[in-house]
C-alpha cells in the first residue's frame, strides 16, 4: 500500500515543505507519463498473442467453411449482429464519453454498462478499476477506472473526492471480431484531427502508424476531443487495431480497443 501524502509530507525538511504543492504536481505528470507507456507496452505485448490467434481462427474458419452458402439467411443474420454491436458499442461510447469530457454522474449500478465482473485495487487505495461484462458485447471488458482527484492537493487522499479517470472498451480477450473505421468513432465522439503527445505538445494527425518492428500488425490512433458546450475536462482517446497481415488474403482488421481518458491539465513549479 502506498503512504499516505501527509506521512511523506512530515518527512520532509521545512525548505521543501513549502515546496510541497509543486513537488506533487510534477510527481502527478510523472505518474501519468509512466502510466502511460506501461498502458502502451501491454498493448504491444498483448497484441502480437491476439493478432495470431485471430489468424488462425481465421485459417480454422476457412477450412470448415463450405466454398457455397446454401442461401443469404447466414450472412444477413451475421450482418444484424454486427450492426446491434456497433450499437451498442457507440451507446457505450456516449456515455463513457459523458462522464469523462462532461463530467455527468457515475452510476456503478448503470445497465449499460453490464453486470460488474470484477473489481481492481487495494484495500485502503482510493484508485479502483470496475470491469463489466454485457451479453451484447460476449467477453468484451468495459472498463471505469477511478481515482482521488488529482485537483485537490489535500495530503489526506482518502478524505478527497472520487473521480473518474478512464472509461475504456477492451476486445483483447474477447470472441468479438469487429472493425470500427476510425473516421466513424472520430465523428461519433466528436475528436479533433490533433493530438496532444506525452510532452504536452499538440500534433497534427491521428494516426501513429504501425506498432515496433516486431509489432507490424500494431497500429494506433490518438486524438484529443474537442470541446462541447457542457465540457469540463478535456479528454483524449485512443483506439488500437490489430492491422490485417498483407501476407493472408483471409486476414482482416480488428479493433482491440478503445481508451478514453481524462486529461488533467499538466502543471509545473
Amino acid at each position: 500500500m502506498l503512504k499516505k501524502p501527509c506521512a511523506r509530507f512530515a518527512t520532509l525538511r521545512p525548505s521543501l515543505r513549502r515546496r510541497w504543492p509543486r513537488i506533487k504536481l510534477v510527481t502527478t505528470r510523472t505518474y501519468t507519463k509512466r502510466m502511460r507507456m506501461q498502458r502502451a507496452s501491454q498493448l504491444i505485448l498483448i497484441g502480437l498473442t491476439q493478432i495470431l490467434c485471430l489468424c488462425v481462427n481465421q485459417a480454422c474458419a476457412q477450412k470448415n467453411t463450405p466454398s457455397i452458402l446454401p442461401n443469404s439467411e447466414p450472412r444477413e443474420m451475421a450482418n444484424t449482429i454486427v450492426q446491434n454491436r456497433k450499437a451498442a458499442i457507440f451507446d457505450m461510447l456516449d456515455k463513457g464519453m459523458g462522464i469523462m469530457r462532461e463530467d455527468k454522474a457515475v452510476n456503478l449500478s448503470d445497465p449499460i454498462f453490464g453486470k460488474l465482473h470484477l473489481t481492481n485495487g487495494d484495500a485502503g487505495d482510493p484508485r479502483k478499476e470496475y470491469v463489466y461484462r454485457t451479453s451484447e458485447l460476449p467477453g468484451v471488458d468495459v472498463i471505469l477506472a477511478v481515482g482521488d482527484d488529482p485537483l485537490n492537493y489535500s495530503d489526506d487522499r482518502m478524505k478527497v473526492a472520487i473521480v473518474p479517470r478512464v472509461f475504456e472498451l477492451n476486445f483483447i480477450s474477447s470472441n468479438v471480431r469487429i472493425d470500427i473505421e476510425p473516421s466513424l468513432i472520430k465523428t461519433q465522439l466528436d475528436l479533433s484531427d490533433y493530438r496532444i503527445d506525452f510532452d504536452g505538445s499538440r500534433t497534427y494527425g491521428n494516426d501513429l502508424g504501425a506498432g515496433l518492428p516486431q509489432y507490424p500488425l500494431l497500429h494506433r490512433y490518438r486524438y484529443r476531443a474537442n470541446e462541447s458546450a457542457y465540457s469540463r475536462f478535456p479528454v483524449d482517446v485512443e483506439l488500437t487495431y490489430g492491422d490485417a497481415d498483407p501476407t493472408d488474403p483471409n486476414s482482416r482488421r480488428i479493433l482491440m480497443s478503445i481508451h478514453i481518458s481524462r486529461a488533467y491539465p499538466y502543471l509545473t513549479p
